[in-house]
């Protein structure tokens, strides 16, 4: 059984700074990224080379442009995966015109998973009513936490109005000598920090931002083994988008599923997820205040 849970559950937020180009993702890939994929066969889903998604590089930040003064007497606001107060839909709302808020995702907290529910299953939907079609917002999942530093890792799934994914895994360094090398990405399902894939199963456009058109997405975890002589496991990710099949791949560093301490039950210990919403700039598309960045989200548990 599905179960939709209330907006009470999040009560804080991370901001994660980006660098985005205006052009295109083009540029040579970093030297610590990897892309592999298992596409479901009847789909046949392409690459797609162009400026889809946010490029993260490890909290490095990089005003691009000036805030769009065409319309300088519109307030600028957010709300924060807060209730919606109009009737378009969604559990909770992310909302951005403000310019500060360029060049970034914003997270909702990672929630603890209730009781009863299964482990192994990241499901969400999403419908993004305004803001540049380019700009991914979607979930993290899998999150775990460094036990000495507090910092996280986690796989992020998003998608974009015009049907296009990106998978990225994000692993804490601690051994990084600089905020740049902090975290390492690793990509998969042939997208990387300068491509997405596109799926027909995802709804887009106008056809997404009707009410109550939301996306559906899911992600399926199974087979991870145990650590081999390297600690090292390998695990198995199945996407489902719109309940059905549309890729999976295997990761042979898969992030470890952790038990919770009694000591301290709040670890994120690799099971836990939470909405991502990501931002471009005005180089690029985003035209604040006049457009805002508007995504509903229900959260599904089963």
């Amino acid at each position: 059984m599905k179960r939709l849970f209330p907006a009470k559950f999040f009560q804080n937020f991370s901001f994660e700074r980006t660098t985005f180009k205006k052009d295109s993702f083009a540029g040579r890939r970093p030297k610590n990224c990897k892309s592999s994929c298992k596409t479901n066969r009847v789909l046949q889903e392409a690459p797609v080379s162009a400026a889809f998604f946010l490029l993260i590089l490890s909290g490095a930040f990089l005003f691009s442009a000036c805030p769009n003064s065409s319309n300088s007497d519109l307030e600028e606001k957010t709300i924060l995966y807060e209730a919606p107060v109009d009737d378009q839909g969604g559990q909770y709302q992310f909302y951005t015109n403000d310019w500060l808020r360029y060049n970034s995702y914003t997270s909702s907290r990672l929630l603890p998973r209730p009781a009863g529910t299964n482990t192994d299953i990241f499901e969400i939907a999403a419908s993004k009513l305004s803001g540049h079609e380019k700009a991914g917002y979607g979930l993290i999942f899998a999150v775990s936490e460094d036990g000495e530093n507090g910092e996280l890792s986690y796989y992020r799934l998003v998608i974009t109005t015009e049907a296009v994914y990106q998978v990225e895994k994000r692993v804490f360094n601690p051994a990084a000598v600089s905020e740049e090398g902090k975290y390492t990405s690793t990509y998969f399902c042939g997208s990387s920090d300068t491509k997405g894939r596109i799926s027909r199963l995802l709804l887009q456009g106008e056809d997404q931002r009707q009410r109550d058109a939301f996306n559906r997405i899911k992600v399926i975890r199974e087979n991870m083994s145990e650590p081999d002589s390297e600690g090292k496991i390998t695990g198995t990710f199945r996407i489902f988008f719109n309940d059905q099949a549309a890729a999976s791949f295997i990761d042979t560093d898969a992030i470890p599923i952790q038990e919770d301490s009694a000591a301290d039950p709040g670890t994120w210990n690799g099971n836990r997820m939470a909405f991502t919403t990501g931002v471009n700039n005005a180089a690029v598309g985003e035209d604040f205040p006049n457009n805002p960045v508007d995504v509903r989200y229900n959260l599904v548990w089963n």
